[in-house]
């Protein structure tokens, strides 16, 4: 029978290019049928040929180191074992076998180094230059630690100069290694490629105490994890984890660069600075982290560990970046980072952006995502959660941001922690959960046009939970630096949920922009706190040397209550512009759909707030009531200092506010109206009339009340002598309230007293006469104010009233004018305290 070449044989004669031999007939034996029986006789390391080496690792697996070129070709075995002994150290032993001569060993050795520097000088020029390495392993199958796979520490190509010392410099071809490397130092100042590509199973994981030799002079870097490649380095493939540093470095005349990087595992860092980091001065090609939801970019309690960067001092960017967990912070500042100083492309997270998971030590600038240029769009499948140290788990572009998509948005104790900020635009924002701040300044905030340089448009946002405040400035805020397309949040889970809430600092849960806001939707409950602008909706003017571009609001659409809080402005809708439509409530809500709270203007709509032309605000209904209980000055309020086309209420309006600082189209109160103020001044330009209040139609009862046309906003001087009221009807009574059209109360005593009711000082058209069309008031007419003295008065006065009826009855009136007619009685006696009164007209 034939002899069977053992596995090992075979490798030889495939290694070695021999033919193989023809069969020679033995006589029966017992023989070695394959590699087992042979492992405990391999050498320490045997050369077999110019460019390679077999040796035994520690853990018993066959281990083959190759190179390209022929490292060890010589005249003589024993120059062969010379060369390679100068290029490979290990831990023991060296390579002291030739060929097929064995020194039978039971101990294994670790690969430490692989010194090209050391490399055949041939015509003065290494050897090495330009190889490829490769080292492959065959696991033994009967050793029972062998697990396939090897460890070498350290591949010295490079060496940078040092004082009078020329540098080393051995750029390299593709090295692959079955196993970890710890540290790889190749290239050259003036070559383009430092090192072609990198294959390894994990890359700084093993102990370098025990891995790679000790530390001398002529290893400087020796018993780190910190590989330098000086030049390109091309892709780079790391089966499991990261956990040293790789870094692609400018020389002389070359960039820095590296190709696409694809890991396994994770870019996990470490109690080191820099480590588990992928650093380049110069650019990154398309980036691919992990395979299992466990596995990401993990800073550690080192400074900047678990980071990638692109552009040390130089621009830099990075192509694309895939992780499929998450990018969190470590206890080390600046750790769980990916950073270009120029751009960045599309960016997908499987997971979170999590800087809270490391609690309490979180290091500052920790866990995000920061390009100091464009970033293209930001997918996050999980959360942005900031942490408890300041500029942790965000977002932020120095330029444009794409379109970011994250499940949800929670601040953390730290300044701007879980903030997103782009320098120009926004692209958009699609949060599918809440946008939550925490207890720190600006926490939970997005912002654009960080840049003042740039403009900071936003696109459409849609938030599908909440968008909450918190304590201090700016936590839980949108703010644009230019306009915003769109807002949509909700929907609400619950009727009573206020998915824009503000808190107890400035701006905190408010939606602001410098420009035009678009279309604005919110289903649920908006809610201002004790910070002033708080639960806010902003739109503001924005104005240049160049331009003027009025602050307007879309269609705001609201389907909950508007409820101020104790901050000024909070729970207020707002515009320096037009706004060109409010609905707020829910369609036949018995509550209040629009609510002040302690602060002054909260809960209120405003309109034509800026300096540029505010235009005209289209129709505004609440569904429900409009309430001041809170009693803030101007709150529960709507007021535009242009047109407003129309406002309906479909209950009550207590102790609100209704003025236009032009014309009011119509005002439609499905209940009662008391303790409210209602003006407006008149049409911007007159025609043959000044309809200040088209018409009002008053369902309930009207109680302590002020209607005025001709007053400004603020309800204080008369300032159209021309203003007219259109159809007045009001279902039921009529209490100690004024309806008064181009009069001022000359002696301040109350109106319908003709000593001192006059016409309103100023511009006066004489062709306009300012009047009331018709009223009709339902039920009783009567002015005391119970409690206040008999010397109070109350009037329905213009220079002309069309008509007048009261419970029915009509009030016989001149058509010349200049009529007085007291309407209050008790019984059959006047109590001339109510007066309906036409003041002359010339």
């Amino acid at each position: 029978m034939r002899n069977r070449p053992s596995l090992f044989t075979k490798l030889l004669r495939k290694l070695r290019g021999n033919p193989r031999p023809k069969p020679v007939r033995t006589r029966p034996a017992k023989v070695m049928p394959s590699l087992e029986p042979l492992e405990g006789r391999i050498a320490p390391a045997t050369v077999i040929n110019a460019t390679t080496v077999i040796f035994s690792d520690v853990d018993g697996d066959i281990v083959t180191v190759k190179f390209s070129k022929p490292l060890f070709d010589a005249a003589t075995d024993v120059g062969k074992l010379g060369a390679a002994n100068a290029v490979l150290k290990f831990s023991t032993g060296t390579v002291d076998t030739v060929a097929k001569t064995f020194t039978p060993s039971a101990t294994g050795q670790q690969l430490q180094l692989i010194d090209l520097t050391a490399g055949r000088i041939v015509n003065n020029v290494n050897v090495a230059i330009g190889t490829t390495v490769t080292v492959s392993v065959v696991k033994s199958k009967t050793n029972t630690s062998a697990d396939g796979f090897t460890n070498v520490g350290y591949i010295h190509a490079f060496e940078p100069v040092n004082g009078n010392t020329p540098a080393k410099e051995v750029p390299l071809g593709a090295v692959t290694i079955a196993g970890d490397l710890g540290q790889i130092d190749a290239g050259g100042l003036n070559t383009r490629v430092g090192l072609v590509s990198l294959k390894v199973k994990s890359l700084g994981v093993a102990d370098p105490a025990t891995t790679q030799p000790t530390v001398s002079g002529t290893l400087p870097s020796s018993r780190t994890t910190i590989s330098n490649i000086s030049g390109a380095l091309g892709t780079v493939t790391i089966a499991d984890d990261l956990r040293g540093t790789l870094k692609a470095q400018n020389g002389t005349s070359v960039f820095g660069t590296m190709g696409n990087v694809t890991i396994g595992g994770s870019l996990k860092g470490g109690a080191t600075e820099d480590s588990g980091s992928l650093i380049s001065d110069r650019d990154f090609g398309v980036i691919k982290i992990g395979n299992l939801l466990e596995e990401g970019i993990l800073g550690g309690t080192g400074k900047n560990s678990g980071t990638i960067r692109a552009g040390g001092g130089f621009p830099g960017k990075i192509a694309s970046l895939t992780v499929s967990g998450d990018i969190a912070a470590g206890n080390g500042p600046g750790s769980g980072v990916v950073s270009a100083k120029s751009s960045i492309g599309a960016v997908k997270i499987g997971r979170d952006i999590n800087a809270a998971a490391a609690g309490a030590t979180v290091g500052a600038g920790a866990g995000g995502l920061s390009s100091q240029g464009t970033i293209a769009s930001v997918t996050v499948v999980g959360a942005l959660r900031g942490g408890e140290s300041a500029v942790t788990g965000f977002i932020t572009s120095g330029a444009d941001l794409g379109a970011v998509k994250v499940a949800s948005i929670a601040g953390g104790k730290g300044t701007n922690s879980g903030s997103i900020s782009a320098g120009g635009k926004l692209a958009s924002l699609t949060v599918t959960g809440g946008v939550i701040a925490g207890a720190g300044l600006g926490s939970a905030s997005i912002t654009s046009g960080a840049d003042l340089d740039l403009v900071g448009d936003i696109g459409a946002i849609k938030i599908g939970g909440k968008l909450e405040g918190g304590a201090l400035q700016n936590s839980g805020t949108i703010s644009s630096g230019g306009k915003i397309a769109s807002v949509t949040i909700g929907p609400a889970k619950a009727v009573t949920d206020s998915l824009l809430k503000g808190g107890g600092g400035l701006f905190s849960g408010s939606i602001f922009s410098r420009g035009a806001m678009g279309t604005v939707k919110i289903s649920g409950n908006v809610e201002g706190g004790a910070g002033d602008f708080s639960g806010a909706i902003v739109s503001r003017d924005y104005i240049t040397s160049d331009f003027e571009l009025p602050g307007t609001l879309g269609a705001v659409t609201i389907v909950g209550t508007v409820k101020g809080g104790g901050g000024g402005d909070s729970g207020e809708i707002r515009a320096d512009g037009k706004i060109t439509s409010v609905t707020l409530g829910v369609t036949g809500a018995t509550t209040d759909g629009l609510a002040a709270g302690a602060g002054a203007r909260s809960g209120s709509i405003r309109a034509g707030q800026g300096i540029v032309d505010p235009g005209v605000t289209g129709a505004i209904k609440i569904n429900g009531n409009v309430a001041n209980a809170g009693g803030g000055a101007q709150g529960g309020a709507i007021f535009s200092e242009g047109k407003i086309a129309s406002v309906t209420i479909t209950k009550a309006l207590t102790g609100g506010t209704i003025s236009s600082g032009d014309d009011i189209g119509a005002i439609t109160v499905g209940g009662d109206v008391s303790n409210a103020k209602i003006s407006a001044r008149g049409q911007a330009l007159q025609t043959k009339s000044d309809l200040a209040i088209g018409k009002i139609n008053i369902t309930g009862n009207v109680s302590l009340t002020s209607i005025r046309a001709g007053y400004d906003t603020q309800f204080i001087t008369g300032v159209n002598p021309d203003a007219q009221i259109g159809a007045v009807a009001v279902k039921g009574s009529w209490t100690a309230s004024d309806l008064v059209a181009g009069v001022i109360d000359g002696g301040a005593n109350g109106f319908g007293t003709m000593a001192d009711d006059v016409k309103i000082t100023g511009f006066d058209n004489g062709a306009i006469v300012s009047q009331i069309a018709s009223i009709v008031i339902g039920g009783a007419v009567t002015g005391t104010i119970p409690g206040v003295s008999s010397t109070d008065h109350f009037g329905f006065v213009a220079q002309k009233i069309g008509s007048l009826k009261i419970a029915g009855l009509v009030v016989p009136l001149t058509a010349a004018g200049g009529d007085k007619v007291e309407l209050a009685t008790t019984g059959d006696t006047p109590t001339n305290d109510v007066t309906a009164l036409e003041v002359a007209i010339a």
